[in-house]
């Protein structure tokens, strides 16, 4: 597994509090769908048919978002088998060698994209990918979620995509009251604090993704998390 555990030593709280969500998220995104794993995406009762193997292993899956939570769902992927495409970004060496030992052979089948733009040959490889991955990956390490211009780019009118797997933070609140905010503030920036602008964000997101994938026909897969919070009574 190389360096994939050393990465959850660079996850954020809120993403470490998620790996267990994550786990599930990539079941849900490419393990073949038992009844209790149905998509998110609701079909009319005569169409409620779920695919289940609609990412198998050998096709082309593309990952965006941000972090180490980023990475170990798309080195989780590379290592099931799949050709993996990260769109990194400047953060590409640093996704380097937040992936693999020094010393260790880099995964050919897990490619870091340090641009999609700037000359032909680079847009016209991309655009190959678009137009042929079976997969998507949205998973992000930090509060904000990815833009509804990002998402257009990964997800255009061209897409192949059967199945779109996202990891979101839109929860019920419950329990993220002022010493929440206040820890956040004050104490450690990484908690995750929740607050009505982020979450309606992140519903902003999930409806841009819902949208998506209704236009081209993708199963979606919404998987939500965020800072666990573990209640004790006294002995």
């Amino acid at each position: 597994f190389s360096n994939i555990f050393d990465l959850s030593v660079h996850l954020t709280r809120n993403s470490r509090a998620a790996v267990m969500a994550l786990l599930i998220f990539m079941m849900a995104a490419f393990a073949p769908l038992a009844s209790a794993w149905a998509p998110a995406r609701r079909l009319p009762a005569t169409r409620r048919v779920v695919q289940m193997d609609a990412c198998p292993p050998g096709s082309k899956v593309l990952c965006v978002g941000n972090g180490p939570v980023l990475l170990l769902a798309a080195k989780r992927a590379a290592l099931e088998g799949y050709q993996v495409s990260v769109v990194s970004g400047s953060s590409t060496n640093q996704y380097e060698q937040l992936l693999y030992e020094p010393g260790a052979e880099p995964l050919a089948n897990l490619k870091l994209l340090e641009t999609i733009t700037g000359t032909p040959k680079i847009e016209a490889a991309f655009d190959e990918i678009l137009e042929s991955c079976s997969g998507v990956i949205v998973a992000i390490d930090g509060d904000d979620p990815i833009s509804d211009g990002l998402l257009d780019v990964v997800m255009p009118d061209t897409t192949t995509a059967k199945r779109v797997v996202v990891m979101s933070r839109n929860l019920n609140g419950k329990g993220l009251g002022p010493f929440v905010q206040a820890s956040k503030s004050a104490a450690n920036k990484e908690v995750w604090a929740g607050g009505s602008a982020l979450v309606a964000e992140y519903k902003r997101m999930e409806a841009k993704v819902k949208s998506l994938c209704e236009r081209s026909g993708a199963e979606w897969v919404v998987v939500r998390a965020g800072t666990l919070k573990v209640r004790a009574k006294a002995a």
